[in-house]
């Protein structure tokens, strides 16, 4: 008789997590690259003076065929994300003491990394085309989501009394808080950036608005590819009853 609790798939999670940022890392090049390659225009604004970058926005939701290379990306990363969502909440719960503040800062870290999800994966249906008001409110939720959980979970690994239990979580850490600066640094230039294009027109400052947007785009793929290392040394494992992931025993777990 066939044991229910029997795997029938395994993978280590570190794989499925590097292909999981892996896609819309890729997209995002292309995208990007295509769009200056083919579309010039596409750095026109209402400025009507010189840049050299295009928006994020531009790049991924109003060409073809870049934007549907875009959606499908993020359409096949969106489920894995749901389930590191879970799965990064209920590490924090192992490694972390037990405390009403801890509790509560760890299911703010599931909601908003859920939330910021559905920001991004709304913000990649609706182009800025269609709709600007819903693009604009789903790009803004994805970024403010993604410095909450930031944040918090640097704030936890740092302060809430995080116990790594190997090299590999401890140096997943230090990244941690180098993403959190860089988001927070390109953040702040990004809105002075705006705000000076919107106020003088003058040229290439919104290229520089641009800029700032793909480093805060690739700082947050970054700060999830994090999890790399938070379960390094763990197998998903689906059975005929359950998911599951559980540590290794034969992993090495130094650096």
């Amino acid at each position: 008789m066939n044991n229910p609790s029997q795997p029938i798939l395994r993978w280590h999670f570190r794989q499925l997590l590097a292909a999981t940022v892996g896609l819309p890392f890729i997209a995002a090049v292309v995208c990007v690259l295509t769009t200056i390659v083919r579309y010039p225009n596409a750095t026109y604004t209402h400025c009507e003076v010189s840049n050299f970058a295009p928006s994020i926005s531009a790049a991924i939701g109003t060409f073809k065929p870049q934007r549907y290379i875009w959606q499908a990306c993020i359409s096949l990363h969106c489920a894995p994300r749901f389930l590191f969502a879970f799965l990064h909440a209920h590490h924090f719960h192992q490694r972390l003491p037990h405390s009403p503040l801890n509790a509560f800062l760890v299911q703010l870290v599931l909601v908003v990394h859920v939330v910021e999800n559905l920001g991004l994966l709304t913000l990649t249906i609706v182009s800025s085309h269609e709709n600007f008001p819903i693009h604009k409110t789903a790009f803004g939720t994805f970024i403010f989501c993604s410095l909450i959980y930031m944040t918090v979970s640097v704030y936890l690994c740092c302060r809430g009394g995080y116990s790594a239990q190997n090299n590999y979580e401890r140096y997943a850490v230090v990244l941690k808080k180098r993403f959190l600066k860089i988001t927070l640094f390109s953040v702040m230039l990004m809105l002075y950036f705006y705000w000076r294009h919107n106020e003088y027109c003058e040229p290439y400052v919104y290229s520089f608005f641009c800029i700032c947007e793909y480093v805060i785009v690739l700082s947050n793929m970054a700060f999830h590819g994090t999890a790399y290392y938070d379960f390094y040394a763990s197998d998903c494992l689906v059975t005929r009853s359950t998911f599951d992931y559980r540590p290794l025993s034969s992993v090495d777990t130094s650096i």
